[in-house]
């Protein structure tokens, strides 16, 4: 299942957002808004932690 995005904060995930200064360093931009997957995602959980999303090795 390489390719998936895994969560590291644990919840419900209650907003999504884009790291704009990595994506446009990593070159993620422009991008498929496939903010799920995206490693320049930041993710925050309903108890407020954020994390970005983690890709699973193969």
């Amino acid at each position: 299942m390489s390719g998936i995005g895994t969560r590291k904060c644990k919840g419900r995930i209650i907003r999504r957002e884009c790291d704009e200064p990595m994506a446009i360093r990593k070159k993620y931009l422009p991008c498929s808004k496939d903010c799920r997957n995206c490693l320049a995602c930041i993710e925050t959980n309903v108890d407020g932690e954020r994390s970005h999303v983690v890709k699973r090795g193969e």
